[in-house]
């Protein structure tokens, strides 16, 4: 894009501000500030500052600027729009007078949008003016429920334009004047685009350096859509195409932080790590006649979300091989059923206990946790398998896998965690971004997907199934096609070519044991698909409740190399599935071990995370996930309880406190929890262990993220 702006505009002054510049400045990948300028005598066009050539940037000088400097700003809160369905040829109308304006405006990011969108929903609670600043939002939102103690707060009717405005792509901008005359005339060109905000102008000192410098000035945080932007400097707008825009701008609700509102919120359960267990673990080794005493050396205990961890030295004079042989005498002399591993640390050996009472996994938390959104927006296909025995999130991207196999005996928690995977894709990326294809020869699955923009078919007609498997390999060999054209290797580069992008496709097959009985010739086509379809962007997840030998043949198994499993019947089902054999006692309800290209492990089990316990809290979340996605529904901010160890770091980020006793006080909680809290700290490199208490090794770029003043 940049290209064709170099090419029409190689002194970087230009005649006028047209809606194909923009529409080439818009769908540029150069990210920084743009800008235009006025000099009361040259139009210029400002580019980001990386790629400003000197020659060019002086094209527009700053000679005699007038005296008096004003900067232009919306006159109410960001988010409510201006009238963009006409212009007021600002450019034009100011030709000839003796003024210079500059405005700046640079692209804002996915996570400020998702900021603003909550800015807009403070507004519609009560909120005159909720502040861009979300510490200082949430003391207005006290004043607020202060208030309400008092006096009813009325809830403020939607504002379609304004939910069209932010959900459409936005700019941060800096309207800056310079000029000795009176501004009458000025502010009445800009009062032309009054609607639910107007411009004001206010006089500001101090702006030359700024100005000159084509600095941009992130104080007010401020911004306007590309309609906006059009109906500002451009002297006429394209009827046909600005309506273009606005359907897809619609469209396009790519899913975010707000829609992760939709989801239910799971309450947290107090736990406790079972000390009982480091002395039963030694008496279970005598009896089972691994040690003659019933002394070993703990190295390590944790409570996951299903199994407590216990690793210990290994006795000397003994092996791993030998405690791993007297396995079901340790299971028998403990009455559980537990899995023995090996230790992260040389000659050690971990115990995996089931908890007496085990955690629940909610979705919501994990796809609210910062280290996901981070991996969601470098991956394409973003999913969580939930938590791993050392109570760490497991992440994955199903474009990595390439198809995916699961498998899952009843009540062994495949389904739930099917659901997360699938909501968790349709929550992050748009319609135009992901469409789906389910099938469900059991009828029962996949239903309350039926009406989610995401889903092209639920299929559960088997014939139908087929049909659609076909159709999808069609689709492969069409985007090949393409791909060859454009002389790209896969979606991605093809996408990066082009402005009508091909989306990522997934197609789920619930129990594909009954669709292969009924129709053999699919096994070809999944293996057909499985050996092309990634690099078009079209990727399979099957999953099934009893993996038969026949069912899970060979031309399968090559071509879904990556796989999940929860608890099967039997240790001959897992090596079906893995191809040998797990070294997990798997417990079912979302218990799981996942197998996957490009991980360091062979396995990795995890806790799966579940949306909801409840199932008409189940079914309303469906509800409002389809009428959200068409545009009907708005969620409204949850208030989260912050975790204990996120207030924990705050408290010591502004205290510089490391005392166990006056922490305990300050977090009002046991001192055993508090000690636990400390200890993850350690492991995080927060705080060092010292003889006598702990010492701050975090730098203080990690400090100031959690301060509160």
């Amino acid at each position: 894009m940049l290209t064709d702006i170099k090419t029409n505009y190689k002194t970087w002054q230009i005649d006028k501000i047209d809606e194909e510049l923009l529409m080439k400045i818009f769908n540029s990948k150069l990210t920084g500030v743009w800008g235009v300028e006025y000099n009361g005598r040259d139009l210029c066009l400002i580019t980001p500052p990386y790629i400003r050539i000197q020659e060019a940037a002086n094209n527009c000088t700053f000679e005699n600027l007038p005296s008096t400097s004003y900067s232009i700003r919306l006159a109410f809160p960001t988010f409510l729009p201006l009238l963009h369905d006409q212009t007021i040829q600002l450019f034009s109308k100011l030709q000839g007078k003796p003024i210079f304006i500059q405005f700046l405006f640079k692209k804002a990011n996915q996570n400020q949008m998702f900021n603003i969108l909550d800015q807009y929903e403070d507004y519609l609670n009560g909120l005159d003016s909720p502040s861009y600043n979300k510490w200082i939002r949430k003391g207005q939102k006290k004043v607020i429920s202060f208030l309400e103690r008092f006096t009813e707060i009325e809830q403020r009717e939607r504002i379609l334009e304004a939910e069209e405005k932010i959900l459409s792509c936005c700019y941060f901008f800096n309207i800056r004047l310079f000029v000795d005359e009176d501004i009458s005339t000025i502010q009445t060109i800009f009062n032309k685009l009054s609607y639910y905000n107007e411009f004001v102008i206010e006089k500001e000192p101090n702006l030359h350096q700024l100005t000159t410098n084509r600095i941009f000035d992130n104080t007010y945080r401020q911004i306007l859509s590309e309609h906006e932007i059009k109906a500002l400097l451009c002297d006429e707008i394209s009827k046909t195409i600005e309506q273009k825009q606005e359907t897809e701008t619609i469209e396009i609700i790519s899913t975010h932080q707000s829609a992760i509102q939709l989801l239910p919120i799971g309450q947290k359960m107090e736990r406790q790590l079972d000390e009982e267990l480091i002395y039963e673990i030694p008496k279970a080794l005598q009896k089972a006649k691994v040690i003659k005493d019933h002394k070993i050396e703990i190295i390590d205990t944790e409570l996951g979300a299903t199994v407590q961890r216990v690793t210990f030295k290994i006795p000397k004079g003994l092996v791993y091989s030998d405690i791993k042989r007297r396995y079901e005498d340790i299971k028998a002399a403990m009455a559980t059923d537990l899995s023995i591993i090996q230790g992260n640390e040389p000659n050690t050996i971990t115990f995996l206990i089931p908890c007496k009472q085990r955690d629940i996994i909610y979705l919501k938390t994990i796809l609210e946790n910062h280290d996901f959104i981070k991996f969601a927006e470098e991956n394409p296909l973003p999913f969580t398998c939930g938590i791993d025995m050392y109570n760490q999130p497991v992440f994955k991207c199903l474009t990595k896998a390439p198809h995916l196999l699961i498998a899952g005996a009843t009540n062994s928690g495949k389904s739930i965690f099917v659901n997360a995977l699938l909501i968790t894709l349709i929550l992050l990326r748009s319609p135009k971004e992901l469409k789906m294809y389910l099938i469900d020869p059991k009828k029962v699955e996949f239903t309350q997907y039926e009406g989610v923009t995401h889903v092209e078919k639920v299929v559960t007609d088997m014939t139908e199934a087929v049909n659609t498997l076909n159709f999808l390999v069609n689709e492969m060999e069409t985007r090949y096609e393409l791909m060859s054209k454009a002389k790209v290797k896969n979606i991605a580069g093809y996408n990066k070519q082009h402005k009508n992008k091909l989306p990522y496709i997934v197609c789920a097959i619930d129990e594909y044991n009954d669709l292969k009985m009924q129709h053999p010739e699919v096994e070809e086509l999944i293996e057909r698909l499985g050996q092309k379809a990634r690099a078009s962007g079209i990727h399979l997840i099957i999953c099934t409740q009893r993996p038969d030998k026949e069912v899970m043949s060979g031309v399968i198994k090559t071509n879904l190399p990556s796989r999940i499993s929860f608890r099967l019947d039997n240790s001959n089902e897992y090596k079906t599935v893995f191809g040998t054999g797990i070294p997990y006692q798997l417990l079912g309800f979302g218990d799981g071990v996942v197998k996957y290209i490009g991980q360091t492990e062979e396995f990795i089990r995890f806790q799966a995370p579940v949306i909801t316990l409840d199932e008409n809290e189940e079914v309303e979340f469906f509800e409002n996930l389809k009428r959200y996605l068409k545009g009907e529904f708005v969620p409204h901010e949850t208030v989260i309880e912050e975790p204990p160890i996120c207030r924990l770091k705050r408290i010591i980020a502004d205290t510089k406190e490391t005392r166990v006793k006056e922490l305990q006080q300050q977090m009002g909680i046991r001192t055993a929890e508090v000690a636990e809290l400390m200890k993850q700290l350690v492991e995080e490199g927060w705080l060092e262990k010292e003889s006598r208490g702990y010492k701050i090794i975090a730098n203080e770029e990690e400090l100031s993220k959690w301060k509160t003043h």
